[in-house]
């Protein structure tokens, strides 16, 4: 019973410390697209765009 919640609380922590670090890339100005208009248009990325 210890053993199940201290792995699920080990991997909530992972997960939350994975999308943090996939946050800060997408912010980080070396990420290659903005994660905007991925959700904004899934379909078409026009490179020059700009995405609201």
């Amino acid at each position: 019973m210890i053993a199940a919640t201290l792995e699920t609380i080990f991997w909530l922590a992972l997960g939350l410390l994975a999308i943090q670090r996939l946050g800060f890339w997408a912010r980080s100005p070396a990420a290659p697209r903005s994660p905007k208009s991925k959700f904004s248009n899934p379909g078409n990325r026009p490179s020059f765009t700009p995405v609201r």
